[in-house]
């Protein structure tokens, strides 16, 4: 029961984040007990190959100057069977005269937390670091919200990063438990 409370969410307003587990740890606990898991990385891996499916030629689709369309796609499917949840960051741009995603690619489930909810009980911002003990590390990006992607370029200038789709299958929960909980 004390790992089930812990895993609740808590708001930390020092450092402005909703907590995923005690001292933040939870996703780091999932990827490092899949790691370190002969049974459970094998079982991932055949989960994450059934999910991302054989996409005939996407190996070759470039997403962008390091990425494949497979590449992509097989990310996804790792972060959604070990965590039950994806974060992927997107950037803007102009093609054909419209202001639209041009380029994704999925962050590390333990580098994601979701920000402080505003007066309508929405988190519009999505913090990313790999360290949350360091609060100079955090790197602040809006929710997945393309009508407003125009609107947050003109307002934050060169400074604007893009925005960031947080994909939850736990949808009961702030974030999901993983399918590796009961180990923990």
């Amino acid at each position: 029961i004390q790992i089930l409370k812990s895993k609740l969410p808590m708001f930390e307003k020092s450092i402005g984040i909703f907590s995923n587990g005690e001292q933040n740890a939870y996703p780091n606990i999932v990827d490092y007990l899949c790691e370190n898991s002969v049974t459970a990385s094998t079982s991932f891996a055949i989960l994450s190959s059934y999910i991302a499916g054989d996409w005939e030629g996407s190996s070759v689709i470039k997403m962008n100057e390091n990425q494949t369309l497979l590449d992509f796609n097989n990310d996804l499917a790792e972060s959604h069977t070990k965590h039950r949840g994806v974060f992927v960051h997107f950037n803007f741009g102009f093609e054909n005269g419209k202001y639209k995603p041009i380029e994704a690619k999925v962050l590390p489930f333990a580098h994601c937390r979701l920000g402080k909810k505003d007066d309508n009980e929405y988190n519009g911002k999505i913090i990313v670091s790999p360290d949350f003990n360091e609060k100079k590390t955090f790197k602040v990006f809006d929710v997945f919200n393309p009508e407003m992607a125009l609107l947050q370029k003109k307002k934050q200038g060169d400074k604007y990063k893009g925005q960031i789709l947080y994909i939850n299958f736990d949808n009961d929960k702030y974030y999901p438990i993983s399918q590796i909980h009961a180990v923990i």
